[in-house]
């Protein structure tokens, strides 16, 4: 199998990338981070404290799933939201922090449904299937962190309960 045109284009930066010398590369890196703010986020997510990361990525992921509703123009954003849990899922190999952003997304996306009465079919196939991938990452933490995010999956339960479209009986 041949490699594509896109993965050719990188082993040609790699290669100049590993003829680069150290002030070179840091520069290089430097010109990315300042060059949009995914690439700060990312390059701080894995360079500096994921810990730090996760306040912010957890605030991006309910921006997405719960907007403002009186700000003009707000959208339910739900590829951005798991764009952001991919993001810094990749940039920390953090599986507790991944698992927490799941869990928001899908805390975030009953709430505004329980709130507003937002949601159609695919909005509810939206949160259960990353309820269904919080349920699974939570098999790969600790039971420490299990036992901290068991309150919150109750807390989800008791509010979609009363939610239509089939989704509380989950």
């Amino acid at each position: 199998m041949g490699a594509t045109p896109e993965s050719q284009g990188f082993g040609k930066i790699r290669q100049s990338l590993l003829t680069q010398q150290r002030p070179q590369l840091v520069n290089l890196i430097g010109e990315l981070y300042r060059l949009s703010r995914e690439n700060r986020r990312f390059l701080e997510a894995r360079l500096g404290e994921a810990g730090k990361q996760l306040p912010l990525y957890r605030q991006l992921v309910t921006d997405c799933l719960f907007p403002d509703p009186l700000r003009k123009g707000a959208k339910v954003l739900i590829a951005e939201a798991k764009r952001m849990i991919s993001q810094y899922e990749r940039a920390t190999g953090d599986a507790a922090g991944t698992a927490d952003l799941m869990l928001t997304f899908v805390e975030q996306g009953t709430a505004l449904a329980a709130d507003i009465g937002y949601g159609d079919d695919g909005f509810f196939s939206a949160l259960e299937e990353m309820l269904s991938r919080v349920l699974q990452a939570l098999q790969r933490v600790t039971e420490e962190i299990r036992r901290t995010m068991r309150p919150r999956l109750i807390d989800l339960s008791e509010l979609a309960r009363n939610l239509g479209w089939g989704y509380g009986d989950l």
